[in-house]
């Protein structure tokens, strides 16, 4: 709401200095994300499956093979976040159907074709 106003002003310098306001706040939560993941890790794990469960092995493999990627990529997460809601606050609609068209055919496809020639894990779809 306060993007929508400030835009409403014309108030570009105004703007920046929120929008990288809201970006910073944004990486520094994705870093703290990352650090939770990180540490807690097999807290985090026991709070989903019971040692008790019988495929509690496989499961725990599997989160082990993509957990560090999960950890990391918390920051990034965290400023798309937060640039998909100044997009929104902006109106950009037509610009957001573009970007995401274009990634899915340019980066996503891609990406998910040769996935599946390659590596069929967790780890690769990730």
């Amino acid at each position: 709401m306060i993007g929508g106003l400030l835009l409403g002003r014309s108030d570009s310098t105004e703007l920046i200095r929120f929008t990288r306001r809201l970006c910073a706040i944004g990486l520094v939560m994705g870093m703290l994300f990352s650090t939770v993941l990180l540490i807690w890790k097999e807290s985090i794990i026991s709070f989903f499956v019971s040692a008790a469960d019988p495929d509690y092995r496989g499961i725990n493999q599997a989160f082990d093979s993509c957990w560090l990627l999960i950890a990391v990529m918390q920051p990034v997460n965290a400023l798309v976040f937060v640039t998909d809601g100044l997009l929104f606050a902006h109106q950009a609609f037509g610009f957001i159907r573009n970007l995401m068209l274009g990634g899915v055919l340019l980066l996503f496809a891609p990406l998910l074709v040769l996935e599946h020639a390659t590596v069929n894990t967790l780890l690769g779809i990730w």
